[in-house]
């Protein structure tokens, strides 16, 4: 947790990949993060953003971005464990309605849980989870982000965050 404008989303994006710390101050598995190649971290470390892009096409489409070889029951259990159910079950065509350009019939909430059940399916060895439930109520969020942390116990994730709640879902909590 911490602040506005702490740097903890700059440190996510550069886990990632889209961003650069100054220094050697960030390492990978020993590696100083600046000397590793632009693919590296995308390979190894997924990201949820709090703002997920959402592509003018249908919802499995949508989600299979994450694991491209999903079925479509898994793409219903992933969405359904963050808590999305009754938002597909009201779509007209279920994983197959067509979200629009730039998402537009999708709500702010129904956004994050397209990025949440993209994380809950994605593999990697890191999630770098950056508010990805601002939009949803506490409890649902709360919700949410457990599914998502639970999904897979190999991987290791970071939650940056604002809310004490989603903080106290950590194993260790640092504030910025």
């Amino acid at each position: 947790g911490g602040a506005a404008g702490a740097g903890k989303s700059a440190l996510g994006a550069a886990l990632v990949g889209f961003g650069a710390l100054e220094g050697d101050a960030a390492t990978v598995g020993g590696a100083a993060l600046a000397a590793l190649d632009g693919e590296a971290p995308r390979r190894a470390v997924r990201w949820a953003p709090q703002d997920p892009h959402v592509f003018p096409t249908t919802l499995a489409a949508n989600l299979r971005i994450a694991a491209p070889e999903a079925t479509d029951a898994e793409l219903e259990r992933a969405l359904r464990a963050v808590g999305g159910g009754p938002w597909l079950d009201a779509l007209p065509g279920g994983l197959h309605t067509q979200l629009g350009e730039q998402g537009e019939r999708c709500s702010g909430g129904e956004r994050q849980r397209v990025g949440l059940a993209r994380a809950w399916l994605c593999g990697g060895a890191l999630i770098v989870l950056d508010e990805p439930a601002s939009h949803l109520p506490h409890a649902e969020a709360l919700a949410a982000l457990r599914a998502v942390l639970d999904a897979d116990p190999r991987r290791g994730a970071l939650l940056i965050t604002h809310r004490a709640g989603e903080a106290r879902l950590a194993g260790r909590s640092v504030r910025m």
